[in-house]
This record gives C-alpha cells, structure tokens and sequence, in this order.
C-alpha cells in the first residue's frame, strides 16, 4: 500500500519514536521493553528507505517525535485507526478500532496527530 501510495503522488507521512529520545529510553529503562524497540525503528528506517527508491513520484516523509504515544494511528481522511496500548506493564491484545470522519472522537484524534506531525516536523518535540 505505501508503495501504491508513493507511486501515485500521494502525500503519506510516517512518523516513528526518536531513535535516541526520551521516548524510547524510558520504553526500554522503564517499561522494560528492550527486545524489540530498536529493532521496529530500524525496520521502519529501513521500509521507507526502500519505498522511496524510483519510481516513486512523491517520497513517503519520516518524521521523529519523542513522546511516549498512548496509541498508534492510520489517520486518513475518510478515518482514523487507532490502537491503544496499555497503561500497565506489557503489550495490549485489544484489536485496533476505526472512527469514522465527521464524529466528535474522529476530531479528537484527528487534532491531536496534526499537533504531534507539526511538532515532529518543527523538531519541538
């Protein structure tokens, strides 16, 4: 899908933990998850890098945040995937769930992920 994307023109943007940041130092001091934090930054690297090798006629764009995230995200403009990890110790089973454009929660979700892409982008993170 985000080689159809890139090959189509169209904008995508990644944004992935700061591969020296806070973030990913307190996953891996204080949440104890070091068997695989490094490891998904480096894939994630590595994928776009592949991605945006020609023919792609628009990049895919990195960007690095360093906050801890309470949820990943597909943000699109007909919705927005989330999902949710957990606030205790360990990884979260609970399946992702969509929310539909034009609701109050879509909104939510919505502002707060172009707040984290600006910060990224600006590096105020």
């Amino acid at each position: 899908m985000l080689i159809q994307r890139a090959g189509q023109g169209k904008e995508t943007i990644i944004i992935a933990s700061s591969p020296h940041g806070a973030a990913l130092n307190f996953l891996k001091r204080v949440r104890e998850e070091t068997d695989h934090v490094d490891g998904n930054v480096k894939k994630i690297v590595s994928l776009i890098r592949e991605i945006n090798k020609p023919p792609a006629k628009r990049p895919v764009r990195l960007l690095h945040h360093n906050e801890v995230l309470r949820y990943s995200f597909v943000l699109t403009d007909e919705q927005v995937w989330i999902k949710l990890y957990r606030n205790s110790r360990g990884l979260s089973n609970v399946p992702a769930f969509a929310v539909t454009a034009g609701t109050s929660l879509f909104d939510f979700f919505k502002a707060d992920i172009e707040r984290l892409i600006e910060s990224a982008a600006n590096g105020t993170n």
